[in-house]
């Protein structure tokens, strides 16, 4: 159901906008452009350690191994 909501074109993988999306609605917005920039640096550093195999997309598999990581 999360991926469902994240995936706004609907294909299946989310792009690094769609997790963006997903991600950045559940943390506290930031205050200035220092912490702007921490938080993009942040969201780009889970992305692409969530992106197991590195092609640049997360697939539902992908998300949920770490959604179901104990």
């Amino acid at each position: 159901m999360l991926f469902q909501l994240a995936d706004a074109n609907e294909d299946w993988e989310l792009t690094l906008d769609e997790w963006r999306s997903l991600v950045a609605t559940r943390l506290p917005q930031p205050q200035d452009a220092a912490q702007r920039q921490r938080r993009e640096t942040k969201l780009r550093e889970w992305y692409a350690a969530v992106d197991a195999n590195g092609d640049g997309t997360l697939s539902k598999d992908e998300l949920a191994a770490i959604v179901t990581r104990p």
